[in-house]
């Protein structure tokens, strides 16, 4: 029997999180230390980027107290490189800011240390944003409902 795999780190996944001023608020540390908390994620790595009037990019590893008091820590500063941060800077306007955080998801970490002890390797996992999926979960409960109302009314 093969000796149980042992990742360093699982899955992680790297969200930005649009800001309103040079650095996040309560608000949103708060929001990220919940799942910490809950141990459902662990913070991997935090950058916060700025983009001038002008469109230059620039960021800085967040840390902070106000970081370190919410558990904010990041386990391996520096894995968010400069090409990630560059990619998503694209998507701030001139003079925006923002948080990125890439985080490990605890519950896919075991589970990809599971699946690689039975033979198994997690080879996609691709993240459908709540918007977009909560717009297609609308769309279909209203075909769903036309096709009902069709079939009950002969339309």
């Amino acid at each position: 029997m093969p000796a149980p795999v042992s990742f360093a780190l699982g899955p992680v996944e790297l969200i930005g999180v649009r800001l309103d001023a040079a650095g996040p608020d309560a608000g949103v540390i708060a929001a990220i230390g919940e799942q910490v908390a809950a141990h459902a994620v662990q913070v991997v790595d935090l950058v916060l980027v700025a983009v001038s009037p002008e469109g230059t990019v620039s960021w800085q590893e967040a840390d902070g107290a106000a970081f370190e008091l919410a558990g904010l820590r990041g386990r391996a500063p520096g894995l968010i490189g400069e090409d990630d941060i560059r990619q998503f800077a694209r998507w701030l306007p001139a003079g925006g800011f923002a948080l990125l955080v890439l985080l490990e998801l605890v519950w896919l970490h075991t589970m990809a240390a599971d699946l690689a002890d039975a033979g198994g390797t997690v080879v996609v996992d691709e993240r459908i944003p709540a918007p977009i999926v909560n717009a297609v979960l609308d769309a279909a409960v209203e075909r769903s409902v036309a096709v009902a109302m069709d079939g009950r009314f002969g339309t």
